[in-house]
């Protein structure tokens, strides 16, 4: 069986053999949305992120940055984006006593760094933040009472952060 895949609206079939990764990095950019949209759903409905699907979703990252020769940058980032989550919530813990945001998060985070690099990480955060908040607000609309003590699902909020960075990094490295 051969499977034949045109080029994606906007991409000229030229284009595509100037930048041989070009065909690959669509490829991997769908499973990254394929694992985000996983991680979200599943944190939507259970306030949890499978291992798994972190795991998945850095393999992945980390598999293109290095056929790209940005492997350095891939750790640096995944680090990076861990280590945000895990000492904003040592903060909270250290101030409440009890942890203020899941470690599904923070590896959620850290498997969005190696696709987006230390220097995505920020606007990951920033995006996402926006996004809850934004949800947040929209549920007081509707009447919904949300205390301190609620628990709020953040990794749809970090999936779209991520999914967003990471075309944008590749929307600009292509023009």
């Amino acid at each position: 069986m051969i499977l034949w895949f045109d080029c994606p609206p906007g991409i000229k079939k030229h284009e595509l053999e100037q930048r041989p990764l070009a065909m690959m990095e669509i490829l991997f950019l769908s499973g990254l949305g394929a694992g985000l949209g996983a991680a979200a759903l599943i944190d939507a409905r259970t306030q949890r992120i499978p291992d798994a699907v972190n795991i998945c979703l850095a393999a992945l990252g980390l598999a293109l940055a290095l056929l790209e020769e940005r492997g350095l940058e891939a750790l640096l980032g995944g680090a990076f984006g861990y280590g945000m989550i895990w000492g904003v919530n040592a903060l909270y813990r250290a101030r409440r006593g009890r942890d203020g945001i899941g470690m599904g998060d923070a590896k959620l985070l850290a498997a969005g760094g190696v696709w987006v690099g230390w220097f995505g990480v920020p606007f990951v955060v920033l995006i996402a933040s926006s996004v809850a908040i934004a949800v947040i607000a929209v549920r007081r609309l509707q009447g919904h009472r949300i205390g301190p003590t609620d628990r709020i699902a953040f990794g749809p909020a970090l999936a779209f952060g991520v999914f967003a960075v990471a075309l944008v990094i590749r929307l600009a490295e292509a023009v």
